[in-house]
C-alpha cells in the first residue's frame, strides 16, 4: 500500500489520486468494448507527470490502466455534498471523463461533491462512481467532522390572518 500524500492549505485538503480504469471486451454486434473505472487510489506526492497513463495488468485481453497526476481536492464549500456522500448507502468517489477519438475516457476530474459532478452529468460527460478507499474515507471523515455545521432548520412562520386567503381567490363558489 502506497504512502498518502496530504497536503493543507487555507484549512482545505489535498490529496494525490490515481484512477484506475478496465476496458472489457463485450460479445455486441454495435459496440466491442466497455470502460470502467474500478477505484480511485491514493498517491504519494504527485511527480508532476500529469495524466500519466501506466497499463498494469492485461488479464483475459482486459487491461487496466493507471492514470496518475490527478489531485481530490477537499474544500469548506463542498462540506455539506461531503457529509450527504458519507452517509449515503454508497459513499463514492466521482471520476469526470471526455470520450477521446479511439474511444477511450480521458479522466480529467476526481471529486467527492455528488454537486460538482450533477453539473458534469448535465453536459454529457462520462461520470464513473466508485467506492472510496479505505484511506481516502477516513480522511474526508475527519475532515468532514472537524468542519461540516449543518445549519439548523428554521421554521417559517405563518403570518396571522393569512392561512386561507389563497384558497379564498381560487373557490369558484364565492
Amino acid at each position: 500500500m502506497e504512502e498518502m500524500s496530504l497536503k493543507f492549505s487555507c484549512d482545505d485538503i489535498t490529496l494525490d489520486v490515481a484512477i484506475l480504469l478496465q476496458r472489457f471486451k463485450i460479445d455486441n454486434p454495435w459496440i466491442t468494448e466497455k470502460w470502467q473505472a474500478i477505484g480511485v487510489i491514493p498517491t504519494k506526492k504527485n511527480t508532476g507527470k500529469t495524466n500519466e497513463i501506466t497499463l498494469i495488468s492485461n488479464i483475459n485481453n482486459e487491461p487496466i490502466y493507471r492514470h496518475d497526476g490527478f489531485i481530490l481536492e477537499l474544500v469548506h464549500d463542498e462540506l455539506d455534498s461531503y457529509y450527504q456522500n458519507l452517509v449515503s448507502a454508497n459513499a463514492s468517489i466521482f471520476i469526470v471523463c471526455r470520450e477521446e477519438d479511439d474511444d477511450r475516457p480521458k479522466p480529467f476530474l476526481v471529486t467527492l461533491s455528488y454537486d460538482e459532478a450533477a453539473i458534469y452529468m448535465e453536459t454529457d460527460e462520462t461520470i464513473y462512481t466508485v467506492a472510496i478507499d479505505i484511506q481516502i474515507y477516513q480522511t474526508i471523515e475527519r475532515f468532514v467532522l472537524e468542519n461540516y455545521k449543518p445549519e439548523k432548520r428554521k421554521k417559517r412562520k405563518l403570518v396571522k390572518g393569512t392561512a386561507g386567503k389563497h384558497y379564498q381567490k381560487m373557490s369558484i363558489y364565492e
